[in-house]
């Protein structure tokens, strides 16, 4: 990949959360950037369902890196990145799956 930023981005929200909740943030995105308390919550309720990361910060780090992606208007190359990926594929072939259903909307 070319584009170190994205890269960058997916890597600090983690493949697995890109293609879980690239479609939710796709959604809310313009409530996320405007409405704190809102991005608050969203970013609390992914917390609690998931229980990847230790603290909320990681989980804000997670959404922020996923709005960036969305900002950047790279959703599809982002989705394509996680197909493309070697590791994912072997160790969450359900993330890889869900990019791919994204793609495929994305693309019709």
């Amino acid at each position: 990949m070319e584009d170190k930023t994205l890269k960058r981005a997916i890597e600090t929200a983690g493949c697995w959360f890109v293609a879980h909740y690239i479609t939710e943030v796709l959604d809310n995105y313009p409530r996320l950037e405007m409405d704190r308390a809102f991005k608050k919550k969203f970013t609390q309720t992914i917390f609690e369902k998931e229980q990847r990361d230790r603290t909320i910060g990681g989980t804000q780090a997670r959404v922020s890196a996923l709005m960036k992606v969305v900002r950047m208007n790279k959703v599809i190359e982002a989705m394509e990145y996680i197909i493309q990926s070697k590791r994912l594929n072997q160790a969450d072939p359900k993330s890889v799956e869900m990019a791919k259903e994204i793609l495929k909307k994305l693309c019709s």
